[in-house]
């Protein structure tokens, strides 16, 4: 499961660095449902978020709940690449992440279902927030 966060799971996000730290911390955790109906069971999509303030997680969906690490683990189904700007930007709801990965801001490496289903749960519920 999650580590808990300094920020309670309500809180919105907005354009500080931290909001990523905060956005695998607590949101993905509140999440965990959507996630659990998303994902296959077993899989690793690993997200790398360039820049200040960014950082690198494994979401992994066991049998029965989403675990999220830091760091990338060695065998991911999926990986994500992009700066934090724009990562906040898909965050909001302010960028379309089909769009971000068509122009190269966005790096998707293998299953590219898993990051559509991941961005189908997460961007609507996070830019809600």
């Amino acid at each position: 499961m999650v580590e808990s966060s300094e920020a309670p799971i309500g809180s919105p996000l907005t354009a500080h660095p931290k909001d990523v730290h905060h956005f695998f911390q607590a949101v993905v955790r509140s999440l965990e449902p959507r996630v659990l109906s998303a994902l296959p069971e077993g899989v690793r999509v690993a997200v790398q978020v360039q820049g200040d303030g960014g950082g690198a997680w494994t979401i992994e969906r066991t049998e029965r709940a989403v675990e999220v690490h830091q760091g990338v683990e060695a065998a991911n189904d999926c990986l994500m690449v992009c700066g934090v700007q724009d990562f906040e930007a898909l965050l909001r709801g302010e960028v379309n992440g089909v769009r971000h990965f068509m122009s190269g801001r966005l790096h998707v490496e293998g299953d590219v279902g898993l990051a559509l289903a991941l961005q189908q749960v997460i961007v609507p519920a996070a830019s809600a927030r």
